[in-house]
């Protein structure tokens, strides 16, 4: 298949509703971020938890990115992991078919303004020159831990690597979306590896949690059998019961 672009700079994805792609409820009469505005809030969405109460947790902000070509192309990246059913996403062939959690698109858009903030400080003049040795130096330098002088003082977990190659490795996958400028064709950061493997995370050899006993599984079971086949059914039938008595009581 081809995307066709409709120009430099120009967005396949210009003018679309962010929530109603993603599939998020709106309150009623909130305001729905859309793809060309340059932060997308998203306080406003209905049964957002607690944890993501704060500001700063709801509000994917593009501005930190430099470069305003690769400003859109982070937006369109980052609604893509949002929105994988959106047409113009289902047919890349290496798009992602799950869509990432809020937090997670928090995390992706701080390591993509990282990365491409870092490419632009390297004087990197377009992400099709970005080249194998780019990544890995971005990476070990990423990869520091350093204290509020800058000093070096250890390294950062390998899940924050992780995060880091994710994105350096995704930004290829959805070339073919990003219309204002992408890598190279043919250019796969770490020749096909992944994240994980890039960032030298290894799976452990067994499940870390401990398999649960007979003597507790078995009358957890039937315990849960009996909840759902025996006391269920006649709970399900109770609120119209309890609507009807309201109404009675309430003449």
């Amino acid at each position: 298949h081809a995307l066709i672009h409709a120009g430099a700079g120009a967005s396949v994805l210009a003018g679309a509703d962010v929530c109603a792609a993603a599939g998020f409820r709106l309150h009623p009469g909130g305001h729905a971020p859309m793809f060309d505005e340059e932060a997308w809030r998203f306080d406003e969405v209905d049964g957002i938890s607690v944890q993501m109460s704060r500001p700063a947790s709801t509000r994917l902000d593009f501005t930190a990115v430099s470069d305003p070509r690769w400003r859109l192309a982070a937006k369109e990246y980052l609604f893509a992991r949002l929105a994988p059913g959106r047409p113009e996403i289902a047919v890349l062939p290496r798009a992602f078919r799950v869509p990432l959690a809020l937090p997670s698109c928090l995390k992706r858009l701080a390591e993509v303004t990282r990365w491409m903030n870092w490419l632009t400080a390297q004087r990197v003049p377009s992400l099709g020159d970005v080249t194998q040795d780019h990544c890995d130096r971005y990476l070990a330098e990423r990869s520091l831990r350093k204290d509020s002088a800058g000093t070096v003082i250890g390294t950062l977990e390998e899940s924050v690597a992780r995060v880091a190659a994710a994105v350096i490795i995704e930004l290829a996958s959805y070339g073919d979306l990003l219309s204002a400028d992408r890598y190279r064709d043919g250019f796969t950061p770490w020749n096909g590896r992944s994240s994980s493997q890039v960032a030298g995370m290894r799976p452990p050899a067994e499940n870390k949690t401990p398999v649960v006993g007979q003597d507790i599984l078995q009358p957890l079971l039937a315990a849960a059998l009996y909840m759902t086949t025996t006391v269920a059914p006649p709970l399900a039938a109770l609120p119209p019961q309890v609507q009807q008595r309201r109404q009675d009581d309430a003449r």
